[in-house]
């Protein structure tokens, strides 16, 4: 099972995970990861773990229970990221691997640890974006709103008017 021990996520990113979360935009920190995930994905944005003096005693933590309950769709879109994400003039035959093989294997291969860290690089860096589109600009509860609504905006008109052969060629 690809999620089956608890998520940490600290310095910036979990200040900014709690900011989304208590300004109400997500009920837990477990549906920012999931979204996180896409929208790192889809606004090609990878981040790095924050290690900064600022954020130091940052730290969130998704437990076990929560992974479990929703491991069917935080592996949907693992695989979905590892087969889309051509890294490295990688074929869709190294694709497929990391989606569906490097982590099939009973002790976690060095090629899985490496396909995770691209899949976290995704989520820090959605995290991010939710954070610079949504909280960062809104200095009242209206200009949240209005923020969040034009992200949405943004996402929907991004995919209007275009077929899934267009979106993936794009891809």
């Amino acid at each position: 099972m690809l999620f089956d021990k608890n998520i940490i996520i600290t310095g910036k990113h979990s200040a900014y995970m709690d900011l989304l979360r208590d300004k109400g935009f997500f009920s837990r920190h477990l549906d920012i990861y999931i979204n996180s995930a896409i929208v790192g994905f889809q606004y090609n944005r990878k981040s790095l773990s924050d290690k900064s003096e600022t954020y130091k005693d940052k730290r969130t933590q998704i437990h076990t229970e929560q992974l479990v309950k929703e491991s069917s769709i935080l592996e949907f879109i693992y695989r979905l990221i590892m087969l889309l994400d051509n890294q490295k003039d990688s074929t869709l035959e190294d694709r497929i691997n990391r989606a569906f093989r490097d982590d099939s294997l009973n002790d976690v291969s060095e090629k899985h640890s490496e396909n995770t860290k691209v899949f976290i690089s995704y989520v820090l860096g959605g995290v991010e974006v939710l954070y610079e589109k949504i909280i960062e600009k809104g200095a009242t509860e209206q200009d949240l709103m209005k923020n969040a609504y034009e992200f949405m905006k943004e996402q929907n008109l991004s995919f209007i008017n275009r077929s899934a052969d267009d979106i993936l060629n794009e891809l």
